[in-house]
């Protein structure tokens, strides 16, 4: 299994990328769930300075009309690169790489929509090499999801969750109406006692799970399932605690120094918890 890094910021990436098999950057203006957002030189620039990298691009935001067509030349161009693929949440960016021939590997990463081998087959059947599973997922779910589909296969194992997404600007309108004073790049939202993280920018909010997910024991059980990619997400972290991280995960050090560095404020998420809603068959 393959550690992949999505580093907070450039200067993160160049601490810690030699602990890690590859990386996740953002296109600038195109992509989500990142605080890395350049540009194609820049990527450029990373592919040379470390070509032994795997390195994986997020264009994954909801497309308007106007972003495709900006889109389709940058895509040309990144066609060219040496990159080993592109994590896609909206479907119209797929119809645009089969006009033109996009030949690197395009990644379904729909937040909470990939929760089951038919879909990821399906979408496989239309043109996606591989799946960034959901973050709500059992450990039971994911091994019948890896039994029933040939895929490569994405799995979030440490790092802030993105839980939620909105077009709307929500902190901007909730300042605007209580007259608030306060520019900051990120905010905090209270609730049960857990501050919930918040970033605002051109293309709307997200909010991040105030607890850092910790799976340190439920990466080996998704290791043994053949998993072919773990996911450190080193956004809002120092690299210092990243570093902890995936030398613990790597080296079988345990879980208890990770959980001193964040305060014991962790989470194993989903993975051991069952949902409440199930569909009725």
């Amino acid at each position: 299994m393959k550690n992949i890094l999505i580093p907070d910021n450039l200067n993160s990436l160049e601490n810690l990328i030699d602990d890690f098999d590859g990386f996740i950057v953002g296109l600038k203006d195109f992509a989500l769930n990142t605080r890395v957002l350049i540009d194609l030189d820049t990527i450029f620039s990373l592919i040379k300075k470390y070509p032994l990298k795997e390195i994986y691009i997020y264009i994954n935001k909801n497309m308007k009309d106007k972003d495709l067509k900006l889109l389709k030349p940058l895509l040309i161009k990144l066609n060219k690169l040496d990159i080993n693929g592109v994590f896609v949440s909206d479907s119209g960016l797929l119809k645009l790489a089969k006009k033109i021939d996009f030949k690197k590997p395009l990644i379904w990463s729909q937040e909470h929509m990939v929760t089951n081998a038919k879909t990821i087959n399906y979408w496989h059947d239309l043109g996606y090499s591989m799946a960034y599973l959901s973050n709500e997922l059992t450990i039971n779910e994911i091994k019948d999801i890896k039994k029933q589909t040939n895929i490569p296969l994405f799995c979030q194992v440490f790092g802030y969750i993105p839980m939620f997404v909105s077009k709307r600007f929500l902190v901007s309108n909730y300042k605007k109406h209580f007259n608030i004073d306060n520019n900051s790049d990120i905010y905090y939202m209270s609730k049960e006692n857990i501050d919930h993280i918040v970033i605002e920018n051109n293309d709307g909010t997200t909010v991040y799970y105030g607890k850092v997910l910790n799976a340190y024991l439920e990466y080996y059980t998704i290791k043994n399932m053949k998993i072919e990619y773990a996911i450190f997400n080193g956004t809002f972290l120092k690299d210092e605690i990243v570093k902890e991280a995936i030398n613990c995960y790597k080296n079988k050090l345990g879980k208890d120094k990770i959980e001193w560095y964040l305060d014991y404020k962790t989470t194993t998420g989903f993975f051991n918890q069952d949902a409440i809603y199930r569909v009725k068959k």
